[in-house]
Formats: structure tokens, C-alpha cells, sequence
């Protein structure tokens, strides 16, 4: 889940500089200001209200402003999807695919591994201490 959150904060990103290339917006220009502020206050309410559903097992809906902040991503997304169709489907080069795909899978390994493979093991003792199986008799 938190790896969903943080792809909605690198897209909102990306679409800063799409909407700017594909719309022909220059970048002085005060509207790319306005939207980055926009985003900004929408963003920060729409991410405690995320935390607060994740969080808290009492939370039972999605807030508001986080089904407004993914209406805007979605809305960014289809009008770059519209008018920078020529852009976005131009083939990327041979080394940029390779090491993406490789970041894709280390970083998914990883984090299958440290969270579902490698669980901590220990034991109790006769006293009722808990330790780890790594850990020597003398406790070092």
C-alpha cells in the first residue's frame, strides 16, 4: 500500500513536466506555479487522510480528498494520454529498459524477501526471555 502512495506522489511529479511538454506551456509561466501550490495542499490533506485509513483499523472509508487527489491524477493522466499520444508510445532506449526492468525486480524481491521469507526467529528460554536463534549460549 505505501508503495502505491508513493508512485500516485512520483506520477503527480512526472505530470508536472508532461503537462508542461505536451500542452506547450512555457515554464516561467505562473500556472505551472499555481498547480504545484494546488497540489501541494490538496496532496498533504489527501496523504493524512490516507495514513489515517491505513492506519487505523476503525477508519472504514477513504477520505474525500484522496478520491479528489486520484480524480486529479486521473484527469492529469488521460489529458497527457490525449494530447501527447506521440510522445508517450516512442520507444525507449535498449539500456533504459534494462536497468528499469532490473530496478523493478531487485526492488520487488527485496521486499518479498524482507517481508515474507526472512521473519525473525527466536526462542524462549527457561527464564521467559526471548532470543534469537543467531545469538551464541553466552548471549553474545
Amino acid at each position: 500500500m505505501v508503495i502505491l502512495v508513493c508512485t500516485c506522489i512520483m506520477i503527480f511529479d512526472l505530470n508536472t513536466f508532461y503537462l508542461k511538454a505536451v500542452l506547450w506551456i512555457p515554464p516561467p509561466h505562473p500556472i505551472n506555479f499555481y498547480r504545484c501550490v494546488l497540489i501541494g495542499f490538496v496532496g498533504a490533506v489527501a496523504l493524512r487522510e490516507t495514513y489515517e485509513y491505513m492506519s487505523n483499523p476503525n477508519c472504514k472509508r477513504f477520505g474525500q480528498q484522496s478520491w479528489v487527489a486520484i480524480s486529479i491524477l486521473a484527469t492529469e493522466c488521460l489529458i497527457i494520454w490525449k494530447f501527447g499520444y506521440d510522445i508517450l508510445t516512442k520507444p525507449f532506449p535498449t539500456h533504459v529498459i534494462i536497468f528499469w526492468t532490473a530496478f523493478v525486480v531487485i526492488i520487488l524481491g527485496w521486499s518479498l524477501w524482507n517481508f515474507t521469507y526472512k521473519l525473525p526467529r527466536r526462542k524462549r528460554t527457561a527464564s521467559g526471555r526471548f532470543v534469537s536463534e543467531c545469538a551464541t549460549d553466552d548471549g553474545k
